[in-house]
């Protein structure tokens, strides 16, 4: 096992103590990443989830930095990113991100996907966006979430566009051109693995650590 992915993998889990660890994640404008989270949950999981049940759902509160923090600390998260050298990826500008990640860090690594979980429409999700009292709401709930987003679009994000070179842009038409095949067996094997392997390890050390 080469490689290893999940929302059970965090920053602070400890992988990078076991053997050596390169870390990269994707993130997303926690606003609107928020409302899909929230029509996810409405059309897959809980159809009668109400809007104030979610809003009192600590779990879900600033989502992203608990990858990076076990406290959602946004200044801790930032300082643990920056320690483990973490390539942080835009979920908006998510090819580029890849491309990016593949040409600077890991040349060999088979960057193609599939995508998955797309919503028929985002009706909830814009309605939750047009609607003053609940994006007051989801601006509360992922107020930790904004200063670590904002750092990574506006600073990290371009220093890693810069780095890359003049050719990145070329170079994202090419791999959307020539995209390779996907090895859905790679991705079967990644998820056993990390069900049967990393989550348990994971739940253990959360509990020698915070239990």
């Amino acid at each position: 096992m080469r490689s290893v992915g999940g929302h059970s993998i965090a920053l602070w889990s400890g992988l990078h103590e076991v053997q050596p660890t390169r870390y990269f994640a994707f993130v997303r404008e926690p606003i609107r990443r928020g409302a899909s989270h929230f029509q996810y949950n409405v059309r897959h999981s809980t159809p009668s989830l109400d809007w104030d049940r979610w809003l009192e759902w600590p779990v879900h509160h600033n989502h992203q930095v608990k990858m990076f923090s076990p406290d959602g600390d946004p200044d801790d998260a930032l300082r643990r990113i920056q320690k483990h050298e973490v390539f942080m990826g835009l979920t908006e500008r998510f090819d580029e991100s890849l491309v990016i990640f593949r040409g600077l860090f890991e040349p060999e690594m088979n960057i193609s996907y599939a995508r998955t979980n797309i919503a028929a429409d985002n009706e909830i999700a814009s309605g939750l966006l047009a609607d003053q009292r609940s994006r007051e709401g989801l601006q509360e709930m992922y107020s930790e979430e904004l200063p670590l987003y904002e750092w990574v679009a506006r600073d990290y994000f371009p220093r890693m566009v810069k780095a890359y070179g003049p050719t990145l842009a070329d170079d994202v038409e090419a791999f959307r051109r020539r995209r390779e095949q996907v090895n859905r067996s790679n991705i079967t094997m990644n998820r056993l693995y990390a069900r049967l392997v990393v989550r348990p390890w994971l739940i253990h050390r959360f509990i020698e650590k915070f239990v």
